[in-house]
């Protein structure tokens, strides 16, 4: 019987491997993945160039987005593979 930990462990390495396999893969998934990452992208930019025009007119919706903005932002920071370090210099 596997302990709780050992478990969970086993599961964060899945993900990580799923979401690098998403970023740096070649399979039709993570093409799409990365398209649907780049319209996210061009949204965010469209909002923020549009955000002064509607900062004022908009109110309690415009925070909304822009919360909601900030946090794909900050999943997909997290999310984001990371080198594999080796401890090797030089």
């Amino acid at each position: 019987m596997k302990a709780q930990g050992q478990e969970h462990t086993h599961t964060g390495w899945r993900l990580r491997a799923r979401l690098r396999a998403l970023y740096h893969g070649s399979s039709p998934t993570a093409v799409r993945f990365r398209l649907g990452v780049i319209v996210v992208d061009f949204a965010i930019i469209a909002f923020f160039i549009a955000a002064p025009l509607l900062k004022n007119q908009s109110g309690l919706i415009f925070y909304l987005i822009d919360y909601g903005i900030a946090a794909i932002l900050a999943f997909d920071l997290i999310a984001r593979p990371r080198p594999i370090r080796t401890g090797r210099t030089g």
